[in-house]
């Protein structure tokens, strides 16, 4: 166990390494400028006409319209935007290729005077994101600000997906074929058809204008006692208590995020049980005179989990890497709302640390599921 743990956390490491460079390359994506144009030159297209990739500077986006071009230039230079991307040859402009204190300099200049390497080396050595462009805050504050309300709104969320998911999924399996099945199966498919927008603002316009009973937008600390949820036994392991009390203002983010993931594991835990229930060690269970809600609960449910687990491990870890949509709406300053600010924004430093963030969540979260098989079913070993 400890070997696979490893060996994944060694692939792991490289494939947010990967992402990383990704990011960076299409952040900076008039950087395949010329290679294109190299390309489109032996096909014989025009200069003219030839691509020219860019985005928007975020200097003049800092500056707006109205700023001048000297003070374009001075922000430029601060952020050091006009730095190499990738490579700085200054150390080989002598001709000396040989030399050790060429390369020296070389790698000196990558590390100081390049834009990745800099980036690259401050996040190794310093776990130093850097600072966003239009407010100069480090990017980390603001990740770790995000991530606390987003990560509140995650677990509230799938919270709302595993009680409804199993609680369909299981009575659908038991009762198969009667009309609890079908109003079960109906929810689902509702569930997964209806778009998450239009399940908050039909929220806010049921429990707000209309009931008045819960805010609709906003963050209000205040908890109310009748939304103390307790989870059911077969959730938690038997003698815990699981209490779950959400603040006021995530009811409704929560039932909005909660729905679609809630369909989809209503709809795996239902194929899976009814896989189960058929298997010998059941009809073995029933032999021996164990009432069914029993054989259902405490034999067939557990078996039933593993594939359930893979969709709910990355359905978490979708929940936990911001929902645009729901921060959107309900005006909630999450993990996805700052994601949105900064590529309207061209914030390169925060949308730099934001996709590291959600890709080390997703390998994670592909990690701890693949491990907890073994703790669902005992045959499981990893070598």
């Amino acid at each position: 166990m400890l070997v696979y743990t490893l060996r994944r956390l060694l692939v792991a490491a490289g494939v947010v390494f990967a992402v990383y460079t990704l990011t960076f390359c299409l952040s900076h994506i008039e950087i395949f400028n010329p290679p294109v144009n190299w390309v489109e030159a032996l096909l014989g297209v025009p200069e003219e006409k030839r691509t020219k990739l860019g985005l928007a500077d975020p200097a003049r986006l800092m500056l707006g319209q109205h700023g001048d071009v000297n003070t374009v230039e001075r922000i430029r230079e601060e952020l050091g935007l006009d730095d190499p991307v990738f490579f700085n040859t200054r150390a080989f402009r002598s001709g000396s290729y040989l030399s050790p204190a060429s390369w020296s300099q070389f790698f000196h200049d990558q590390r100081h005077e390049t834009q990745y390497f800099r980036s690259l080396f401050n996040l190794l050595l310093n776990f130093d994101l850097g600072k966003a462009n239009r407010t100069q805050q480090p990017v980390s504050e603001m990740l770790i600000q995000g991530a606390s309300v987003t990560l509140q709104l995650a677990l509230a969320g799938i919270v709302v997906a595993v009680v409804m998911g199993l609680t369909l999924g299981i009575l659908s399996a038991v009762y198969q074929n009667t009309w609890v099945d079908r109003l079960a199966m109906i929810g689902a498919i509702l569930g997964i058809s209806v778009p998450i927008y239009l399940v908050g603002l039909v929220s806010i316009l049921l429990f707000t204008k209309y009931w008045r009973l819960l805010p609709g937008v906003g963050m209000d600390e205040s908890v109310l006692p009748w939304l103390t949820v307790h989870l059911p036994w077969f959730i938690v392991p038997p003698g815990w208590l699981l209490e779950v009390r959400l603040p006021v203002y995530l009811v409704l983010p929560a039932i909005a995020l909660g729905v679609r993931p809630g369909a989809a594991l209503a709809r795996m835990m239902r194929t899976t049980m009814l896989e189960v229930i058929r298997q010998d060690y059941i009809r073995t269970a029933r032999a021996k005179g164990l009432d069914e809600w029993t054989v259902v609960m405490k034999h067939a449910v557990r078996n039933a989990l593993i594939p359930v687990v893979t969709v709910l491990g990355l359905e978490l870890a979708g929940l936990l890497t911001g929902a645009v949509l729901t921060e959107t709406i309900f005006s909630i300053p999450g993990l996805g709302y700052q994601s949105w600010s900064a590529l309207k924004d061209m914030n390169t430093p925060l949308i730099m640390g934001t996709v590291l963030l959600v890709s080390v969540v997703y390998v994670l979260a592909n990690l701890l599921v693949d491990l907890s098989y073994a703790f669902l079913d005992p045959r499981i070993r990893y070598s």
